[in-house]
């Protein structure tokens, strides 16, 4: 086993280890990694830099000479562990799509130094096609949960606060719990939305955490109920995209500022929002994000792919890997005074785009600006044809028959598709991890 993971393998300190042994308490080890990585967001840019380029050159050695695919990778383009000195060395290594590694054996990807229960596995969602598996070592795991933490302490979140979550995962009561700390209790998604106020009004939550089509769900009962909110002191926000109009009604219904972040399966938290709430944060501890157009680094402000490397999962390395989502580097400086670097115009899915007749593709990214015609609480677009789109929407409380007017002339001109057939429903059915999927490509598009 090489140097460089062990410490990824096993927990690295006397109290790490008694804690794996005692079992169901991991919010005290995650804590106990957020104390580690705190002072990371006090380093100044160059300090940054230097620890990326380090944290780069000991996982793309690991990775060359463990994982079998990087090793073939390497030498199939005449690249060595050497040639890769910094973070700006990276454009060397070509980019690995994420159908390479749902094509192939998992074998492939994982690192020789660890053994089946050395790892932690998960799944991402799917939704473009089939679920990518997802290996990490127990401290790797921990590092993401720990990254976790400090967004919330970042936003005046504390250990003895209660968080209500708003998520596909429910999550077993831990027994650190009995003693007032990281108390936390999950909403089932599949209940009413009246159940679902009922837990929130009984539970106190000094936090809400989750998704925000069901955040913004229980905003509009609220609304529409005029029931009473005690006010939670933090809203953060991940896994789906954040539209203005729902980030406004969370706000003005729970009286808090929402905190976006930018999380996958495949990296954890990749990006968030500091108490600026301008841009997004990189996790630059922790990964290294590039934006790409065209085969190239993007200029500041110019939207691209969002590649990504971990510098954390020595279990199963990321390199260079196309998330598949749409963003923009920002040139700005964050006067929060974080040096972690800003991402903006965070979209869809890059391959999340619509098909003319004539074979022609382009961006599915405009349908985000639906919500600000009004009357949309919810809404699901999907290309069935080649000239045909069905919308399905969830009627907010100002909607007016004039609204569908304005969706269909809107829709219309973007899209130039004639056939465009709404209807008006009372909800829109999740995916299997009770995600709101807002654009449905058509099938077989790749074959157009």
């Amino acid at each position: 086993m090489c140097n460089d993971c062990k410490k990824y393998r096993n927990p690295g300190n006397i109290i790490g280890r008694i804690l794996n042994r005692l079992g169901n308490i991991t919010s005290l080890n995650d804590y106990i990694e957020y104390l580690k990585i705190k002072k990371n967001l006090r380093m100044t840019s160059e300090e940054l830099k230097q620890f990326q380029d380090d944290r780069l050159r000991k996982i793309i050695r690991h990775s060359y000479e463990t994982v079998p695919y990087y090793k073939k990778l390497f030498d199939g383009h005449d690249i060595t562990p050497e040639d890769i000195k910094s973070v700006d060395d990276l454009a060397k290594i070509p980019i690995t799509e994420k159908r390479t590694f749902q094509n192939a054996d998992n074998r492939e990807f994982l690192s020789t130094c660890f053994g089946q229960k050395d790892l932690t596995l998960t799944t991402t969602g799917g939704s473009t096609g089939t679920p990518l598996k997802i290996y990490m070592s127990k401290k790797g795991l921990r590092r993401r949960l720990a990254e976790g933490r400090r967004i919330l302490f970042l936003h005046g979140f504390s250990a003895f606060d209660k968080s209500l979550l708003f998520s596909f995962y429910s999550y077993p009561e831990e027994l650190i719990g009995l003693l007032g700390l990281f108390r936390q209790k999950h909403v089932p998604w599949e209940i009413s939305i009246a159940e679902q106020y009922k837990i929130f009004r009984e539970y106190d939550a000094d936090g809400i955490r989750g998704y925000p089509s069901r955040v913004n769900l229980l905003a509009e009962y609220i609304l529409d109920n005029n029931l009473d909110v005690k006010k939670p002191r933090t809203i953060l926000i991940s896994a789906e995209f954040l539209d203005d109009d729902v980030r406004k009604r969370i706000e003005k219904v729970f009286g808090a500022k929402v905190t976006n972040t930018y999380a996958c399966e495949e990296y954890g938290q990749a990006a968030w929002e500091c108490r600026m709430h301008d841009g997004l944060h990189v996790n630059s501890d922790s990964l290294v994000i590039q934006i790409i157009k065209n085969g190239k680094e993007a200029s500041p402000g110019e939207e691209g792919e969002v590649i990504c490397t971990d510098l954390n999962n020595y279990a199963m390395p990321l390199i260079r890997y196309n998330l598949g989502d749409i963003a923009a580097m920002s040139g700005r400086k964050c006067p929060c005074g974080i040096s972690f670097p800003l991402i903006e115009n965070l979209k869809g899915r890059a391959s999340d785009y619509f098909v003319l007749p004539s074979g022609n593709k382009f961006s599915s990214t405009f349908i985000y600006i639906l919500p600000r015609l009004g009357g949309v609480l919810e809404y699901q677009i999907a290309q069935k044809s080649l000239t045909r789109l069905d919308v399905k929407i969830v009627k907010s409380r100002d909607w007016t028959p004039e609204h569908t007017k304005k969706i269909w002339n809107f829709l219309n001109k973007c899209s130039t598709l004639k056939d465009i057939r709404i209807s008006y429903v009372k909800s829109i059915k999740r995916t299997k991890r009770a995600k709101l999927r807002r654009f449905i490509p058509l099938k077989n598009s790749k074959k157009v």
